[in-house]
């Protein structure tokens, strides 16, 4: 299996850095892809009116591979699926471990909750995680 991580709070949150080893247990591939910064309540934006910029992080293995984007959690999906993964679709996109709940009508504003949602566009399944406490013990007990 290869999985695509994204969020909204950054390459080097917390979250999505302890997703990224859990799921290394469970998939041959993981691809994280992910703002250069904290992007929270990007809802579903994306860069129309300036250049993006993407930068691969040192590291890489056949397992796992690590980029930047500067732009929007959804920049950072559609990035992934139509340039760096084009040849090499995942078979499942998750986004998160968001550092706070999205519920009711934090969905709208969530930008993790929208990269996600570009998942059923590219006809790929995928999830959005948060958590309303985000602490490492808590995120590997769940």
């Amino acid at each position: 299996m290869h999985i695509l991580l994204t969020n909204d709070d950054g390459l080097q949150a917390q979250g999505l850095q302890i997703l990224k080893e859990e799921m290394m247990d469970y998939a041959r591939k993981v691809t994280v892809v992910a703002p250069a910064g904290q992007r929270s309540a990007a809802s579903h934006s994306m860069t129309i009116n300036r250049t993006l910029y993407c930068h691969e992080h040192p590291g890489a293995t056949d397992q796992v591979r690590e980029i930047s984007v500067s732009g929007t959690p959804v920049d950072c999906v559609k990035m992934a699926m139509e340039y760096f993964l084009r040849d090499d679709r995942p078979d499942l996109i998750i986004s998160g471990i968001n550092d706070g709940y999205n519920l009711g009508s934090d969905v709208l504003y969530s930008g993790t909750v929208s990269a996600a949602m570009e998942g059923p566009y590219y006809q790929v399944p995928a999830m959005a995680v948060s958590m309303g406490t985000m602490t490492e013990d808590r995120c590997r007990e769940t």
